[in-house]
Order: C-alpha cells, then structure tokens, then sequence
C-alpha cells in the first residue's frame, strides 16, 4: 500500500472469523502500529516507521473487537 491509501474490511461481529494483517516495509524499517478506533465502525491502524529494533509486524483483530499487536 502506499502512504495514505486505505483498506476497507467487512466484517460483522460474532459471524466471521478473526482477521489478520501482516505488514513490512519494503525499505526494510521497522515499523511501530498504531491503533485506534475514530467511531462505532472503523479500526484506524497507522504504521509509522520507528527506531526500534524489532518493531511490529501483524495485526490480529478478534471477532469480538479486541485487537493484538505482534
């Protein structure tokens, strides 16, 4: 993706599956997630590039709202 593009993901609670995402920067950075939620419906995840070392790399996002970073 490029910077500012956005991705929309359907989902409805209860009925699908957890979800997913797997990120990187093809400069080879890392990158630091940042998680928010702006209204009722949309998850807004920002990736920045950070000066930590490992930094993340996945997004796993619950059927039941809850969201981990790795």
């Amino acid at each position: 993706m490029s910077p500012g593009q956005k991705l929309n993901l359907e989902q409805i609670e209860g009925r699908e599956p957890n979800t997913s995402l797997i990120f990187w920067s093809e400069t080879g950075l890392s990158l630091q997630a940042i998680v928010s939620k702006t209204n009722f419906g949309t998850l807004r995840l920002e990736l920045r590039p950070t000066l930590r070392s490992s930094g993340d790399r996945s997004l796993y996002i619950m059927d039941d709202g809850r969201i981990n970073v790795f």
